[in-house]
């Protein structure tokens, strides 16, 4: 019996070294700025056009290279009002080009969240971030899957808050992978010369871990012989 447990446990070791964990942030270059401030309104947040949520879409061809599980998500939020409100950090379903279900959710407290230059914290490529939250339900990723991972803003009364961004020009497909949802609830890309006509990224930054998606105990399994066996067990 003792060589059968040990047999197993060296079995989950070696699937938990395959896996990889990372931040997905390629897609943010250049020099991180704020596009608007407090009372004139945030083009990455809350605004007097009544925006709802902004998102950072990630699909195979910005971030998702593989099989893997997004657990968390770092956020550089630029500035805030603190009217005792909270926010929601989402990631929602993208399929087929079309804003679904939310997969995964996370709240934060605007206390929480200092926006002072001690509260900064370096991510990887030297990125900043302020926020960092775990999903209490981690979502599985495909090379396949196509996501919207950002922020559902505040809404009580008087609260904001913005993200960071690069500079425009910063980053070319705003015009399909930087969104927006409106308070008519409709989505809309801020590169769209229509909209803000920013080719910018907000900093969102999802965490993964790689070569972990479909990775569960029922998949791992072991193969013991004899039976019945006297005093040997392979």
């Amino acid at each position: 019996m003792k060589k059968l447990v040990l047999s197993i446990t060296a079995i989950c070791a070696a699937v938990t070294l395959n896996a990889q964990n990372d931040t997905i942030r390629e897609f943010f270059t250049g020099t991180p700025v704020s596009y608007g401030a407090q009372g004139g309104g945030y083009v990455a947040g809350n605004n007097s056009y009544g925006d709802i949520a902004k998102f950072q879409r990630f699909d195979a061809a910005h971030g998702i290279s593989g099989n893997g599980m997004i657990t968390g998500c770092l956020l550089w939020v630029a500035g805030k009002t603190d009217g005792g409100g909270s926010f929601n950090v989402v990631v929602r379903d993208y399929a087929g080009g079309t804003a679904g279900a939310d997969l995964a959710t996370a709240t934060v407290n605007l206390a929480a969240v200092d926006t002072s230059a001690a509260g900064l914290m370096i991510a990887e490529a030297a990125v900043g971030y302020n926020v960092a939250v775990t999903f209490s339900s981690p979502v599985a990723v495909t090379s396949a899957s196509d996501l919207l991972i950002g922020i559902v803003l505040p809404t009580t009364t008087g609260d904001t808050i913005g993200l960071v961004t690069n500079t425009d020009l910063d980053f070319a497909d705003a015009a399909t992978h930087t969104w927006e949802q409106w308070s008519n609830n409709s989505y809309n890309a801020i590169g769209d010369p229509a909209n803000w006509d920013l080719a910018i990224a907000l900093a969102v930054y999802p965490t993964v871990t790689w070569g972990s998606a479909g990775v569960t105990e029922n998949t791992i399994t072991a193969e013991v012989y004899p039976n019945p066996a006297n005093d040997v067990l392979n």
